[in-house]
């Protein structure tokens, strides 16, 4: 069959700037104050193919904020915003394809007790005329027919989110500037595709059973015994999800030759050019990054490889003419390693050991070693628009742990090593 869709807009936007007070108006504590707003009002309606809409989707996003700099040192700066997401065409009205897949039925004996209130889910099986002590559920263990699509129906996500930070730039350090910063960021009615576990989690877990949507014949059916023969995966505003992290920067530019200088070394160079060294340090601490679809358990993957707790750059360039030699270095805090009884993974592997299988009852906890990458490059400019660069990527080779590639917590170009690139570039 074919598909297909359109979104018409109309959009409407405002901004405002006022700067209140500037450093030459010599007001006390206000070297510098000022405010900035802007407004998007948005209306979308989508049609499929055949021009049939689903009706005009009306959004506001806004932002207010502002900056305070008591004296010329230092700088408070804010902001709260609201913003949206419309959703793309492709998560509107992607064509059905058909697949099987297996599914963790909630109404199963062996799932039965899990879900946010297992007392809830067990009630909402027995109402549907199913024996959770005894059903088991061939959905668990053999496929079944499914069609995946997209959805027509869905709506904008929303965001509400605010940001506070500091700016220190002191006058008597010379090209050097430090900002620290918090973000706080809630998502609401986040698009998310479903898949049928979580389709039948959120129609037996839900306390308006069989009332709730996901509970809807479009989206699953059983047999008079209780067996799933049909299921629908798509997309929904079904999640929630909240982003806290703390970022801090700093930078600093100095001269060769007046660093020279500051040191009290006596290199005879008096005013020579010696070129310029500039480094710059960013760190990230990410406090929260909650994702929660429908009425299941929060997930916060922070601490993981994918998500670390601490993750940090550190940049040293130096320049001279047309030389420009470049080294970075990229750290990433150790990442907790999750494992459950039963499973193959190894918990020590040291000189002359023999690995140890898992067997603790218990989750286990291992942290595996922090992730640091090491890049260096050179790069000279031959002429106006032609110049050539050598990098070394991985300078140390260094390689994932036995632990590290266990979990996964590796990057793919880390299996390569070492590895070396030369690029010219031209201009015209």
């Amino acid at each position: 069959t074919a598909t297909g869709g359109q979104t018409e807009t109309q959009e409407y936007f405002g901004e405002l700037f006022a700067p209140l007070f500037s450093r030459d108006m010599n007001v006390p504590l206000m070297d510098m104050l000022e405010f900035n707003g802007s407004v998007r009002r948005v209306e979308a309606k989508n049609k499929d193919i055949n021009n049939l809409g689903n009706g005009t989707n009306k959004s506001t996003a806004w932002e207010v904020g502002g900056r305070w700099a008591p004296v010329r040192d230092v700088t408070f700066r804010g902001s709260y915003t609201k913003a949206i997401r419309s959703p793309s065409l492709v998560e509107l009205y992607t064509p059905e394809i058909g697949s099987f897949v297996m599914a963790n039925d909630p109404c199963d004996q062996r799932f039965v007790g899990a879900g946010l209130v297992p007392s809830v889910r067990r009630a909402n099986c027995i109402a549907a005329g199913i024996n959770p002590n005894t059903f088991l559920s061939n959905a668990v263990n053999a496929t079944i027919p499914i069609l995946t699509s997209g959805n027509p129906d869905l709506k904008p996500e929303e965001s509400k989110s605010y940001t506070v930070g500091v700016v220190l730039q002191p006058r008597w350090v010379d090209r050097m500037a430090l900002t620290v910063d918090y973000f706080h960021i809630n998502i609401e009615n986040r698009i998310s595709p479903l898949s049928l576990t979580q389709v039948l989690g959120a129609c037996y877990d839900s306390p308006s059973f069989p009332n709730t949507p996901a509970c809807s014949d479009n989206l699953f059916r059983r047999d008079a015994n209780g067996q799933i023969t049909f299921g629908r995966t798509t997309s929904l505003n079904a999640a929630n999800s909240l982003f806290e992290a703390v970022e801090g920067h700093l930078s600093w530019g100095v001269g060769v030759a007046d660093a020279v200088r500051y040191s009290h070394l006596n290199l005879n160079k008096g005013d020579a050019d010696l070129g310029d060294l500039n480094f710059s340090l960013t760190l990230l601490r990410t406090l929260k990054n909650d994702l929660q679809v429908l009425d299941e358990q929060p997930s916060n993957p922070v601490g993981t490889f994918t998500q670390p707790k601490w993750k940090g750059t550190f940049d040293v360039t130096y320049n001279k003419g047309n030389l420009r030699l470049f080294w970075r270095t990229l750290y990433q805090s150790s990442p907790v390693w999750l494992s459950t009884d039963g499973s193959s993974y190894v918990v020590n592997l040291g000189p002359g050991q023999e690995p140890t299988p898992a067997t603790s009852a218990n989750i286990i906890n291992v942290d595996l070693r922090p992730y640091w990458m090491h890049n260096a490059s050179i790069q000279y400019t031959l002429f106006d628009k032609t110049s050539i660069q050598f990098s070394v990527n991985n300078v140390f080779n260094t390689m994932p742990s036995v632990l590290n590639r266990a979990d996964a917590a590796y990057y793919t170009s880390d299996m390569i090593g070492r590895y070396y690139t030369l690029r010219i570039r031209q201009q015209f």
